[in-house]
């Protein structure tokens, strides 16, 4: 029986872990500064659900030492590849905040600077399983994902609607042409499961929400959070059914009476 959530579980194969285990592993061998992100960052704090590809925030590009290793393995990096790189040190722009040609500043964060104090490390268990990898502590990687769970809504909801397009920069907007709603359906359905995962209780939620505040993005997230498409909410729920954790349609509730 086909399932929602097989959007994301159709893409899981014994390739994925494996990918993240030979990065990581070249990352660590090299000494090289990195944080873990995505969805196998989550899975190193709650082993719930298996990402597909491997989001690493690194200053800069991606070490030439570890590019040769990927390369070995026949494993691609870049945007919707099986390693996608994110800078440490930049901007991580909130969609439909600013405009370019108007000189509108985006808002944003810079992922060093609210990973602050808050990395941790932890085991990562994929084959061959990976010991003391640096990943965000829950509260900052479930304000990331909640971010990410903004600009994917609304990105999901603009390739349906011309007014929500229209609120987007126009080279935003281009490409998120160039992708279809049911890569966001997948991305923002999983987003949304893998907060409820990680900060399940409401002081979790709270601190979540003031380390949003603290980075000057809490207003642009607030005003979506009642605005997740309904087929983004099924996504999510049947995730947490098929892998027995708690809906996260109950949790969104929460997080929406523990907004200031």
């Amino acid at each position: 029986m086909t399932r929602i959530s097989d959007l994301h579980w159709n893409l899981v194969d014994a390739r994925a872990p494996r990918v993240a285990s030979v990065t990581l592993g070249a990352l660590q061998r090299g000494g090289h500064e990195y944080v873990l992100g995505g969805g196998w960052a989550v899975f190193a704090q709650v082993p719930a659900a298996p990402s597909v590809d491997c989001d690493v925030y690194v200053p800069g590009d991606l070490p030439g030492d570890v590019r040769t290793e990927l390369a070995k393995h026949g494993i691609e990096v870049g945007p919707q590849r099986q390693v996608e790189t994110l800078g440490l040190d930049s901007v991580q722009e909130l969609l439909g905040t600013g405009d370019t040609d108007l000189g509108i500043p985006f808002a944003g964060y810079v992922p060093r600077k609210l990973f602050a104090g808050r990395l941790q490390q932890r085991d990562l268990r994929v084959d061959p399983p990976i010991s003391n990898v640096v990943v965000p502590d829950r509260e900052s990687l479930a304000l990331v994902k909640l971010a990410a769970l903004r600009d994917r809504s609304l990105a999901y909801r603009a390739l349906e609607d011309g007014a929500t397009m229209a609120l987007l920069d126009p080279s935003r907007a281009n490409l998120i042409r160039a992708l279809s709603q049911g890569y966001f359906l997948r991305k923002a359905g999983k987003d949304l499961f893998d907060m409820s995962v990680l900060v399940p209780e409401k002081r979790q939620i709270a601190e979540c929400l003031a380390l949003a505040d603290r980075h000057g993005i809490l207003d642009a997230i607030r005003r979506w959070l009642g605005k997740v498409p309904a087929p983004i909410l099924d996504f999510a729920s049947d995730a947490a059914a098929r892998t027995e954790q708690s809906d996260p349609a109950a949790w969104l509730r929460r997080v929406a009476e523990a907004t200031p």
